[in-house]
C-alpha cells in the first residue's frame, strides 16, 4: 500500500497524542518527499493540532504560516483551531489578531482572508470574548 496524505495524517495524530512532536515534524517533512506526494491541507491541520495538543503554540503558529504560504490557504477550521489554541494558552493578543486578519478587520472591507462562505466557529470567538472580558 503506497503512503499517502491519509497515512501521513494518521502518523501525525499518533505522534501528537504520544507527545512526540519532533517525530511528527520529521514524518511531515520526510514522508511526502520520500513517497512523492505533497502534504495536503488535512495533513497541515493534523500537524497544527499536534502542536496545540502539546502546548506548543509557537510551533503551531509556524505551521499555520507554512500552510498559508503553501498555496493551500488557511480556512475557517485552521483559523478556528489556532484561535482556540491561543485562548487555551492565554495568548489573547495573537488570537485577536487572527480574528481581525481572518475577517479583514485590520486591512479594510474586501480584505477577508477566509475563503468565501467560510467562518471561524462561533464557539472559538465566544471563548475569546469571554477570556478578554475576564482579563479586563
Amino acid at each position: 500500500v503506497p503512503a499517502s496524505n491519509f497515512t501521513l495524517g494518521i502518523l501525525l495524530k499518533m505522534y501528537g497524542w504520544r507527545r512526540e512532536l519532533d517525530k511528527a515534524f520529521d514524518v511531515f517533512h520526510d514522508m511526502p518527499q520520500r513517497f512523492g506526494f505533497l502534504a495536503n491541507k488535512q495533513a497541515y491541520m493534523c500537524l497544527l493540532n499536534a502542536c496545540l495538543t502539546n502546548g506548543c503554540l509557537d510551533r503551531a503558529l509556524r505551521v499555520f504560516e507554512d500552510l498559508r504560504r503553501s498555496g493551500l490557504g488557511a480556512d475557517g477550521k485552521a483559523y478556528g483551531a489556532l484561535v482556540g489554541g491561543c485562548v487555551r494558552n492565554g495568548a489573547l493578543e495573537p488570537a485577536v489578531a487572527l480574528v481581525e486578519e481572518a475577517y479583514g478587520l485590520r486591512t479594510g472591507p474586501g480584505q477577508c482572508k477566509l475563503p468565501p462562505g467560510q467562518h471561524i466557529m462561533p464557539d472559538h470567538i465566544e471563548r475569546l470574548f469571554r477570556a478578554l472580558s475576564q482579563r479586563g
